[in-house]
């Protein structure tokens, strides 16, 4: 994903790429609604996201691993990241 206009330069890294994804930009990402994030969210199925502030965003290249690792539920991707 690359630094657009609504991207704020604060969380773009070296490479000019976004660090944080919010929940339309991930459900835009995975090519569903923002509802659906919230609700994959809700029941463990997405990786465990940022709190910054009130504000919620998901890392971009936990997201990118956990996608190259099929999808799997936040326990079974949390058992990953541990091994």
């Amino acid at each position: 994903m690359s630094a657009g206009a609504d991207t704020n330069p604060a969380a773009v890294g070296r490479t000019g790429t976004a660090l944080l994804l919010t929940a339309e930009q991930l459900g835009n990402l995975l090519n569903v609604g923002r509802s659906t994030i919230w609700r994959l969210n809700s029941a463990g199925k997405l990786p465990m996201p940022v709190q910054i502030g009130r504000a919620t965003r998901w890392r971009v290249a936990e997201i990118e691993e956990w996608v190259r690792a099929g999808c799997p539920s936040r326990d079974r991707w949390n058992g990953y990241q541990e091994e």
